[in-house]
């Protein structure tokens, strides 16, 4: 987002599981289980996160996928 001389970067659902490489389903199942941080704002559209509120969080998921065995990463893909 820009905005009177700065950017800002944001993220929906949608930004999110492009990064982790998981469906937007998943993502959403774990914003109603509560595994997300609370948005920064809410629009029509959905729920928003600030980079420095989530992107700590997905450098986190990012670190537990990078344990599993591949073949559970591709499962949770495809099963998402």
């Amino acid at each position: 987002m820009e905005g009177r001389g700065r950017t800002v970067t944001a993220y929906g659902i949608a930004e999110i599981a492009a990064t982790l490489e998981v469906s937007t389903t998943l993502v959403s199942t774990w914003r109603k289980r509560g595994k997300l941080p609370e948005p920064d704002i809410t629009l029509r559209m959905g729920p928003v996160w600030f980079a420095a509120t989530i992107e700590p969080w997905i450098k986190e998921r990012q670190a537990e996928q990078a344990l599993r065995p591949a073949s559970l990463r591709t499962a949770r893909l495809s099963h998402g």
